[in-house]
């Protein structure tokens, strides 16, 4: 469920975790919400307590306005609260009822915001990946993965899974392919090959919680170095038999 906050007695909310976002509004948020700072990349970056301290004074300080216009983005996208309004308000002014921020955030409170708010993904995104399932249910009906999709393929289905593999392997930089895998790899019935046609589904999919969609993530990311080894010795049988059948015609 979100997390309940008011400004001035005035009531709002975000999420409490990936389970609360739809596909379709993750993939507005990768239009809407602009490219993190370096600077902040950097110092969320940071392992110790040194790091983090000459990350703050050598990037963080001296490019804070830049970092500000970015938590003021990030918050108005995920609360749906006005960026002139936000600028505008005193942290006593706010009570947020959730853990990690005090009900009363009297300075930096949108600092705060979003890092409740980041924080809240990144838990609900670990849990997902401590919980994958080759089964999702959506929709009332039950999704299933491929955990055979190589065994017994055509050179279709093994160009589709290759592709398929490059992307999940580069996820971090392909977000905007989520919907498409979804396509790919989520069928009616278990092991089920794959249909050109599936990839009609992706409005559907559009309604899928990000839970259920970083699941589908996960699991292939844990099922790529199969289908990569499976490819290449799937390749390399192709080009056997290319080479016998060129042999037996001499």
């Amino acid at each position: 469920m979100p997390v309940q906050f008011t400004i001035n007695s005035d009531p709002y909310e975000y999420p409490e975790g990936w389970q609360d976002v739809k596909l379709s509004r993750f993939m507005d948020s990768l239009k809407q919400i602009p490219e993190k700072p370096a600077a902040l990349i950097a110092y969320e970056s940071c392992k110790t307590a040194e790091e983090v301290s000459k990350c703050f004074v050598e990037q963080v300080k001296p490019n804070y306005a830049e970092i500000f216009q970015y938590y003021l983005e990030y918050v108005h996208f995920w609360t749906g609260i006005d960026k002139e309004f936000l600028g505008s308000v005193n942290g006593g002014q706010v009570q947020i009822q959730g853990p990690g921020i005090p009900r009363q955030a009297k300075a930096l409170w949108i600092e705060k915001l979003y890092i409740q708010i980041r924080n809240n993904f990144i838990n609900s995104q670990t849990k997902a990946a401590a919980n994958i399932s080759d089964t999702i249910e959506f929709n009332g009906e039950t999704w299933h993965l491929p955990t055979k999709h190589l065994t017994k393929a055509t050179v279709n289905e093994f160009i589709e899974a290759a592709q398929a593999e490059h992307i999940a392997a580069n996820m971090g930089d392909q977000l905007q392919a989520l919907p498409k895998l979804l396509c790919i790899f989520l069928r009616k019935t278990k092991d089920a090959p794959y249909n050109p046609q599936q990839m009609q589904r992706e409005p559907l999919f559009m309604d899928m919680t990000m839970d259920k969609v970083w699941n589908v993530s996960f699991f292939l990311s844990k099922l790529s170095e199969k289908l990569s080894k499976d490819f290449l010795i799937y390749m390399g049988v192709l080009r056997l038999n290319q080479a016998r059948h060129k042999f037996a015609q001499v």
